[in-house]
């Protein structure tokens, strides 16, 4: 059932919001888009374990996301419920959807079908009490090449989100993300960001966040409300490119104990992997998804 049409004024910006209500069920469901950063700089270590490269940290996060997403749609006795449509499109050395397997050069994929779709890897761990396997479900692997071309990937995140809500057009709005390390190398991606944010659906426009990963240790900074907390240009760039929280996904972050102030953008600078699975997590819990079944 879609939700009522309503709206709410961003006091701070004097920006007019939908209401980001929308019921996501079997026959209106959401779609997410997940773009990552694929460049040679993704080779380098990650803040807080430098031995860990930022693409395999990356791609842990995706596959973990994945995987409790699949756990969420799951109702009843074992069968994943179509509630969400999935793209992970890598920009790098090439450009294009990411998933491995089966559904590899899939632009979209419902959540039901990629379930089904996961590679098992398998590894061993020493243990005191002895050697413990671990599988691991995987959809997407990490690749770290080539240049940067951020705004071939928004273009292809915008036809992705424009096919959708022509054919949900009731749908909570679409929700894209985009995981980086550096700055776009085939021109400025605002003009694609923004294109994106202005496909709407009658329920709100689309959700476009941010996350710059780092090697650094400098201070993470995430979810600002004003380019005043950002002193690096290409900061203040991400953080224009970015959509202003819904009401709901504020509160989530409060519930995860970050401090949310009115006007705070789904935004994360220097961030780590803590960060990265954070705004996934706020993202999708800050939708009303039907429970049952329905």
């Amino acid at each position: 059932m879609a939700g009522v049409f309503t709206q709410q004024t961003n006091y701070q910006s004097g920006e007019i919001q939908l209401a980001y209500d929308a019921q996501i069920s079997r026959s209106n469901p959401a779609c997410i888009v997940i773009l990552v950063d694929q460049s040679e700089s993704m080779e380098d270590g990650i803040k807080g374990d430098a031995s860990k490269r930022k693409c395999d940290g990356v791609a842990e996060v995706v596959n973990r996301f994945l995987h409790s997403l699949v756990i969420r749609c799951t109702i009843g006795k074992g069968e994943v419920y179509p509630y969400y449509y999935i793209s992970v499109i890598g920009y790098g050395a090439q450009v294009g959807p990411a998933f491995v397997g089966k559904y590899h050069g899939v632009e979209s994929v419902c959540i039901s079908d990629l379930a089904m779709a996961a590679r098992i890897d398998t590894k061993s761990v020493q243990r005191p009490e002895g050697v413990e396997t671990i599988r691991t479900k995987v959809w997407f692997d990490p690749i770290a090449g080539g240049r940067t071309p951020m705004c071939q990937a928004f273009q292809l995140a915008q036809r992705v989100c424009e096919k959708f809500v022509k054919q949900y057009p009731d749908c909570f709005p679409p929700m894209v993300m985009n995981v980086t390390d550096g700055d776009s190398t085939d021109g400025n991606p605002s003009g694609g960001s923004e294109a994106i944010k202005q496909i709407k659906s009658s329920n709100g426009n689309t959700l476009v966040f941010n996350v710059h990963v780092s090697s650094t240790d400098a201070p993470s900074i995430i979810f600002p409300n004003g380019e005043g907390q950002l002193a690096d240009p290409y900061a203040k760039m991400l953080f224009r490119m970015s959509s202003v929280l819904p009401a709901k996904m504020r509160q989530i972050s409060k519930e995860l104990r970050f401090e949310i102030a009115d006007g705070a953008k789904g935004f994360a600078f220097n961030a780590d992997l803590t960060c990265i699975t954070s705004l996934l997590e706020i993202g999708t819990r800050g939708q009303n998804t039907v429970k049952s079944g329905a």
